[in-house]
């Protein structure tokens, strides 16, 4: 039994007046009060009750050493009420880092509706391609795109990105459509140069996965350079559909179906360093990015 127990199991016996009766409250034998009360004598080397048959009171030491007590246990019982309350309310500072063509394209404007519901918020966001260690960084919370590396972080998958083999229309006209995947190879590719190098891209069809191999006359780990080099016909290539739905509705770019392939679906990942005692600020964000992801044109439901 440690010493805070010790002067709360003290503070009790004294309001109460009765070893039984705090022995009741707390769900333990008298003999465990009387024992808690006689070690903190014992430590104190001081008489906290007078005891008789009929009555239990407090000496002028215990008196003294009450009232101390008292104003010591309110003192944290008020620090810890005052913790709870600010973990359980959403302000402070939230660092987050996400891949920068998740904050051009979306993501800056979530997180700015998510600040306006919460005004006591800084909002500290950092836009990197680059992985960042969350630990050393002092962030809260990351989101990035694609499978996980193995991590101790703790991770949930807020959506899929939907994605589309998509082109000018100078480009469209010289397959017959649907076209079978092994058809594109005849065309000069726009590539994310991070996604297997740039060279390859891998379809699930009815015998499962079927990867070609592209010849690739740009690659980027930019989407929005993805992007312009797709509309600038520089050649064909894999795109999510939240960049290029815009492109694809005024028609300046169009998709080119392949017959009962598709393209694998890529995941978004909200990571942070521990779910124990998760706060407020995170939690909230976590719950906002679910709701507003999948109101993105091309983000499906994990």
């Amino acid at each position: 039994m440690d010493r805070l127990e010790q002067m709360d199991i003290f503070c009790r016996v004294a309001e109460r007046g009765s070893f039984s009766a705090v022995a009741r409250d707390l769900y333990t034998s008298q003999p465990s009060i009387s024992r808690a009360i006689q070690l903190l004598e014992t430590r104190l080397g001081l008489r906290l009750f007078q005891r008789s048959t009929r009555r239990l009171s407090l000496t002028e030491a215990g008196q003294n050493y009450y009232s101390q007590c008292r104003k010591w246990l309110e003192g944290l019982e008020s620090i810890e009420a005052t913790l709870r309350n600010e973990h359980e309310q959403v302000h402070g500072r939230l660092a987050l880092t996400a891949p920068v063509s998740m904050g051009d394209a979306f993501l800056n404007q979530i997180l700015l509706r998510f600040q306006a519901a919460h005004p006591d918020l800084v909002l500290d966001l950092s836009l990197t391609d680059n992985s960042v260690n969350l630990v050393a960084e002092g962030m809260d919370l990351a989101l990035r795109i694609g499978k996980l590396e193995d991590s101790s972080l703790e991770h949930h998958k807020l959506g899929l990105i939907e994605r589309q083999i998509v082109g000018v229309p100078s480009w469209h006209q010289q397959l017959s459509f649907p076209c079978r995947p092994d058809d594109l190879k005849a065309l000069p590719f726009v590539t994310f140069s991070r996604l297997e190098g740039g060279k390859a891209l891998t379809f699930t069809g009815p015998q499962g996965k079927h990867t070609i191999e592209v010849h690739s006359r740009f690659l980027t780990t930019h989407a929005q350079a993805l992007r312009q080099a797709l509309l600038a016909g520089v050649g064909i290539g894999s795109a999510p559909i939240w960049l290029t739905h815009a492109d694809l509705a005024e028609g300046t770019l169009v998709s080119f179906p392949v017959a009962d392939y598709h393209l694998a679906h890529r995941e978004i990942y909200a990571l942070y360093p521990s779910r124990a005692f998760l706060p407020a600020k995170v939690g909230r964000c976590l719950d906002f990015l679910r709701h507003e992801l999948l109101q993105i044109p091309g983000i499906l439901p994990p």
